[in-house]
């Protein structure tokens, strides 16, 4: 992990290792845990899923900046990438569809202040259709409870955020 990047964070997967999340899954559930500077290098001595790998990028970013990531953020991290995971590998979608469906989501809930959790079902629904993408309704309905989830961490990771600027 290099934390000098200064302003923007970026993934490097060692594909040959890590078989299912992709960088900007990465990307996209650390910043939900309110990670949004440095590079890092994910890969695993066995092939694997990655999944577990959110898990060490956190405790290694607490680490170097000695500020600790709230629990109920770093579970709506994980619950992120731990439910695209399982959508990846049980519908007919890529990686890269998941992640821009929870990227383009997440962005118009967090911008929006959406909490109900109908109308965060309904823009899953309809972002699927106006992409063609065929999601069961229980996909769906993980998606939103995750979706919900970080949407309800917002406050803590603003202030998480916030510790860790005035380190960095």
């Amino acid at each position: 992990m290099d934390l000098s990047e200064g302003g923007s964070i970026k993934v490097t997967v060692d594909t040959s290792k890590i078989t299912v999340i992709t960088a900007d899954m990465f990307i996209s559930a650390l910043k939900t845990a309110g990670i949004d500077h440095g590079h890092i290098y994910v890969t695993s001595p066995v092939p694997a899923t990655g999944e577990s790998a959110l898990a060490g990028i956190m405790n290694s970013y607490e680490e170097a900046t000695n500020v600790t990531i709230p629990d109920n953020v770093k579970n709506a991290a994980n619950d992120e990438i731990v439910t695209e995971a399982e959508i990846v590998e049980s519908e007919n979608v890529t990686a890269e569809q998941v992640s821009d469906l929870v990227d383009n989501v997440k962005e118009i809930v967090i911008n929006q202040n959406i909490t109900n959790h109908t109308t965060i079902v309904n823009i899953i629904y309809n972002y699927t259709v106006e992409n063609n993408l065929h999601l069961s309704n229980s996909s769906i309905e993980k998606l939103a409870i995750t979706i919900e989830n970080v949407q309800s961490v917002q406050d803590d990771v603003e202030n998480y955020t916030k510790e860790v600027d005035k380190v960095l």
